[in-house]
């Protein structure tokens, strides 16, 4: 059995060194081929490193290389350090896959557990999506659990609250009018009278409004958006824009 190792590193940052990143992996790969002797596994001599290049493409010198021997019959098995060096791209890693069925070639990552290897298949193991800037890749390792997502109430349901409390508090006396509540909290009778119009709402969109959760400092929707749906008068106009603004948010 023909075994090609296969290396690869995003960046050239240290493969000046004596002994790098591609150095251990293609180190790693050979003991586990000397390993799988007693099946007639034999490491060819041609190496296909690729030091400095993304494994976001397939535009890679040495892999090009690599997939024009597998396609002339030259290599049976190829051999990596782990899963994501041959591509980190989900739809180019099963367009490969692919392509080494074709020709007959098996995949084996080293980092994999014997179980997994010994399996006849032409990949073995897990792949685990997860975020890669803008769009997804893939893994063989699994990430760090996530922690729970922080949540409160949205600013607009507290303002809400606070809206209530406040007319409550003229109700019972407590302040005289709108503009008594401004100058003893110290805001402008314009910034108080937006908080209560608030309480205008129709009730059962101040419910929603009150169920209202940020999950880690992200607001459902602004302020004033609200106060759009607040303008209307009509209770049926404000449902239809209230609808329009949530359908917007999601």
């Amino acid at each position: 059995m023909r075994c090609a190792i296969y290396t690869r590193k995003s960046t050239s940052i240290g493969l000046d060194k004596d002994f790098n990143t591609l150095d251990a992996q293609r180190e790693s790969c050979e003991r586990y081929i000397k390993a799988q002797a007693h099946d007639g596994w034999k490491l060819i001599k041609e190496q296909y490193d690729d030091g400095g290049f993304t494994g976001a493409n397939l535009e890679r010198p040495a892999f090009q290389r690599l997939l024009a021997d597998i396609e002339a019959g030259k290599i049976d098995i190829v051999v990596v350090y782990k899963v994501d060096r041959l591509s980190r791209s989900l739809l180019d890693f099963a367009q490969v896959m692919d392509r080494f069925n074709q020709a007959g070639t098996a995949f084996v990552s080293v980092t994999q557990s014997d179980e997994q290897r010994n399996r006849p298949q032409i990949f073995t193991g897990h792949l685990f999506r997860v975020r890669d800037g803008h769009g997804w890749a893939f893994s063989d390792e699994p990430l760090e659990p996530q922690p729970e997502p922080v949540r409160r109430p949205a600013r607009v349901a507290q303002m809400l609250v606070l809206a209530h409390r406040l007319e409550g508090a003229i109700d019972r006396g407590d302040y005289r009018d709108r503009a008594d509540v401004a100058r003893r909290l110290g805001f402008t009778r314009g910034r108080i009278t937006q908080l209560l119009d608030l309480t205008l709402l129709a009730p059962d969109i101040q419910e929603q409004v009150l169920d209202l959760e940020a999950v880690d400092g992200r607001e459902p929707l602004t302020e004033r958006g609200l106060r759009e749906v607040v303008g209307l008068v009509d209770w049926g106009a404000q449902r239809e824009r209230w609808g329009l603004l949530l359908s917007s948010t999601r």
